[in-house]
């Protein structure tokens, strides 16, 4: 391992995570008025976010900031890819990697190659993985975790972590079969993070134009299934 290598990685070990997140967690619910709409301002003019494109632009409606994280989108803002075998983004961000897994080896998220400095990354973040059945055969989205998402959750199961545990947790819906349509919300981070989007072998093909760092939003179409 490199010294530039060591240097990037460390904080991964000294950082205590949790604690992190917990204060984040209290920062983001916070609702005291002139606090949240004070950090609810300079996310806007960090980011720029557009609030005309908000169910509710008004920031009085929002009790705490992760409510405005978190906000509906005005109806039509993000219409959803409605071509037959397209595949539409579930969020709005930039693309981080796009391709093919081989020898394998699948991209790391945000572009690095952790597993040679970080071992057992993967079992450090906390995620949420959600496995899908569609007519087009398997699909995977998970979601990524980082070091101030205080939680993750889903639409049918509420928040699923934290807890934060050792061990994973599994569930089976084999009876009452979740069903979402295309474009329907699925979860939400409760601060932002990754999202990982898999397809079985040979199951799709990426759109040409899309790279890394490519800005994409919720809706559009990054692929079309073969």
């Amino acid at each position: 391992m490199t010294l530039k290598t060591a240097l990037s990685v460390w904080p991964q070990y000294v950082l205590p995570h949790h604690a992190l997140s917990q204060f984040m967690s209290k920062l983001t619910h916070c609702e005291k008025t002139w606090w949240k709409n004070a950090f609810i301002r300079l996310i806007i003019k960090l980011y720029r976010v557009n609030l005309a494109e908000a169910r509710y632009p008004d920031l009085s409606h929002y009790p705490n900031f992760n409510a405005f994280f978190t906000r509906e989108l005005a109806e039509g803002v993000r219409p959803i890819n409605t071509e037959a075998r397209g595949i539409a983004c579930p969020a709005d961000g930039a693309i981080s990697q796009i391709g093919r897994i081989a020898q394998q080896q699948i991209f790391q998220a945000k572009g690095h190659q952790y597993v040679s400095a970080v071992p057992e990354l993967f079992a450090r973040n906390e995620r949420v993985v959600c496995l899908y059945e569609t007519a087009q055969g398997p699909m995977a989205l998970i979601l990524v975790g980082a070091i101030f998402v205080s939680s993750i959750e889903t639409v049918w199961h509420g928040v699923v972590t934290p807890p934060t545990i050792t061990q994973a947790r599994n569930w089976d819906y084999p009876e009452n079969t979740i069903q979402l349509a295309k474009g329907a919300e699925m979860g939400r981070f409760n601060m932002g993070s990754t999202i990982i989007v898999l397809f079985g072998e040979n199951q799709v093909d990426w759109l040409e134009n899309l790279t890394a760092n490519t800005p994409v939003k919720l809706g559009e179409a990054i692929g079309h299934y073969r």
